[in-house]
């Protein structure tokens, strides 16, 4: 209870600002795809018309900037209560809330490219890329959760030996009826949205089955990576504000260098005690095996303090500042938790302007108007999928590659039992000269015990 309690005030400190930041930034934002307002002579010719009302534009725009605020105010509070309860019920709540998220998503970047007058005269066309995010998305989840499935429910292994298979023939049968869809005058627009479905599918589908991998390997691995993404962009917003000279890159005029720099350091200052706080649950850190049973683990050594030498050149500092500093005692969390700082701080951010980019190309100012005062979800989320990604490959490369492709006891048993009867005994019969070389007895019923240290 401490942790969520801790957990809704943590977010509080870094979404509030957040959202003064939204309100001063963006007011005046109009509703779904609106187009950017033209600048130049239409403007000036308007206010020159219309000198009698121009006094009373300062006072209109005060009056909107703070109900535009008002508003982020109370649906951030809300996203943040909202999001508390679903992490508190765990890995399977927070599933469905991924897949809601990623739902709500390709609708709006569907949108986008979608041309209604086009699609009204190609029958059943506008079903086409929901049908191929379907067939994806299903075999993404079903690839990704196959170890807890299986785990749960046992009777499932022989539905997955052919899994690839069936999305195959269902993808081919989606591409079979693109193909028969095809109607003259419109060839150049319906391969276009086949294309931009495609997409779609890899900017949110791909890049969202990461976060229940990441969530399922531990919370720990969900809300860490999160968490960073957030405290970069507050701390880029306030060091960029009282620091910032120079801009950082066109697409967002409002970046700077100093602001790209310093959020760097604050967000790896923030990775370190976070990725220690976290560290006091059990429910952060365990994985999730199976549907039915509560998490229950073993600490690994992932979360015990061990005690390292710093470098060289950390020594000499340390020396010139005269701290005789030779080690540092640390969790291994905490110097994972530098890649994921330096990733949400120098890598993801490209995630953001690319999406500036794309509603640019695009001449809109939001992806949706889901969420009030903060516009769709793919706003609030295009840097947050990247980060996913990354953290589903470093946990593939760094954190789980240390059993290989059978990382995990279960998933050892699993591959085993599949394995043909003979092939098992010569397992068997390896295993034991091995066990016994290490100094293992093996009893005459079978089991074993350690060695006596």
């Amino acid at each position: 209870n401490h942790f969520f309690v801790f957990q809704f005030f943590l977010f509080c400190c870094l979404v509030i600002p957040e959202t003064a930041r939204m309100s001063g930034t963006e007011q005046g934002k109009g509703p779904q795809l609106r187009k950017r307002p033209k600048s130049g002579g239409d403007a000036v010719g308007s206010s020159s018309t219309e000198g009698s009302a121009a006094p009373a534009a300062p006072s209109k725009d005060k009056d909107s900037g703070l109900n535009s605020f008002l508003v982020r105010t109370v649906t951030t509070f809300m996203m943040i209560g909202g999001f508390v309860v679903i992490v508190y019920f765990g890995q399977t709540t927070c599933m469905l809330m991924v897949l809601g998220l990623q739902l709500g998503m390709f609708r709006e970047v569907l949108r986008i490219g979608t041309h209604i007058r086009s699609e009204r005269h190609i029958q059943g066309f506008r079903l086409l890329p929901w049908y191929f995010y379907s067939v994806v998305v299903a075999f993404l989840y079903l690839r990704t959760l196959r170890r807890p499935l299986i785990k749960t429910w046992p009777g499932l292994e022989d539905n997955f030996r052919h899994l690839s298979f069936v999305v195959f023939c269902l993808y081919v049968l989606g591409f079979m009826l693109f193909v028969c869809s095809l109607k003259a005058k419109f060839y150049a627009y319906q391969f276009g949205q086949l294309a931009w479905t495609h997409m779609g599918l890899l900017y949110i589908g791909v890049q969202g089955v990461c976060f229940v991998h990441n969530m399922f390997e531990g919370m720990l691995w969900f809300l860490l990576p999160t968490s960073l993404i957030i405290a970069n962009d507050i701390f880029a917003y306030l060091c960029g504000k009282y620091f910032g000279r120079h801009r950082l890159i066109e697409l967002s005029p409002k970046k700077t260098w100093e602001g790209f720099i310093g959020g760097a350091i604050c967000t790896v200052l923030f990775g370190l005690y976070f990725s220690w706080q976290l560290t006091w649950w059990d429910r952060m850190i365990c994985t999730k095996e199976d549907f039915m049973k509560p998490l229950d683990c073993d600490q690994s050594k992932m979360f015990l303090y061990n005690t390292y030498k710093l470098p060289v050149f950390v020594r000499n500092a340390c020396n010139l500042l005269g701290l005789p500093w030779e080690t540092v005692t640390l969790l291994p969390i905490q110097l994972h938790s530098l890649a994921f700082s330096a990733f949400a701080s120098l890598v993801a951010p490209f995630g953001g302007f690319f999406a500036s980019g794309l509603k640019r190309a695009f001449k809109i100012k939001d992806f949706g108007d889901v969420i009030p005062g903060h516009g769709g979800i793919t706003d609030r989320m295009d840097c947050q999928g990247l980060m996913a990604t990354f953290t589903a490959v470093y946990l593939k490369n760094f954190v789980l590659s240390q059993g290989g492709f059978c990382s995990s006891l279960s998933l050892l048993l699993h591959c085993t039992w599949r394995l043909p009867l003979k092939d098992q005994v010569k397992l068997f019969n390896e295993l034991a000269r091995r066990l016994v070389q290490a100094g293992v007895h093996i009893a005459s019923n079978g089991t074993a015990a350690l060695p006596i240290s």
